[in-house]
């Protein structure tokens, strides 16, 4: 019987309204495997996003439980990939963002992805309920803060730009060029 290794971890990351949910259902359907859902992004909708420093952990704390419960059934069932949209990484920044400080929940031994594919600024910023930084500098300011702390965990972040299909095909090749996964979604 041939051993599986464990499902590598991809998670799409990057400023509000860069695609990110989108892609992450994309390639999730594409591969054929578990795309995990933004905890956050559900309970601002159900809460509001005037959050606090305890939610923000809340909100990474239940983000790493999904990918860790995801990940479990991925390696059990021998798939290669989880997608997640988002991580605690990406909360952390939210924090700085909105606090210029973060809880010490964030400096702890945190789930890093294999690979964050970080989706470039070059989809216009689109208002819905919930998002808050659609000024150009501000999604700059993320995306800089974002790349600095996947860097300062040890992880491995590669661009994604384009719209729809190039972004996807973009993303598509980014993974595929990861070290092959033993077995397919």
């Amino acid at each position: 019987m041939m051993a599986h290794r464990a499902p590598r971890l991809i998670c799409i990351a990057g400023a509000e309204s860069t695609g990110k949910s989108w892609l992450a259902q994309r390639l999730a359907d594409h591969l054929g495997c578990t795309a995990v859902r933004e905890y956050g992004r559900d309970y601002c909708l159900a809460h509001g996003n005037a959050v606090s420093m305890d939610e923000l952990v809340h909100i990474g704390r239940e983000q790493e439980r999904l990918i860790a419960e995801a990940m479990a059934a991925a390696a059990r069932a021998g798939d290669a990939y989880v997608i997640a949209d988002t991580d605690a990484l990406v909360t952390a920044v939210w924090a700085d963002m909105m606090y210029g400080w973060r809880d010490p929940w964030f400096a702890g031994d945190r789930i890093v992805a294999d690979c964050h594919l970080v989706t470039a600024n070059d989809i216009a910023w689109e208002r819905d309920a919930i998002r808050v930084y659609g000024a150009d500098d501000d999604r700059q300011r993320f995306r800089t803060l974002l790349l600095a702390e996947i860097a300062a965990r040890g992880g491995h972040a590669m661009d994604i730009n384009g719209e729809g299909p190039v972004r996807f095909a973009n993303a598509l090749a980014a993974i595929q060029r990861l070290e092959p996964a033993s077995s397919s979604c």
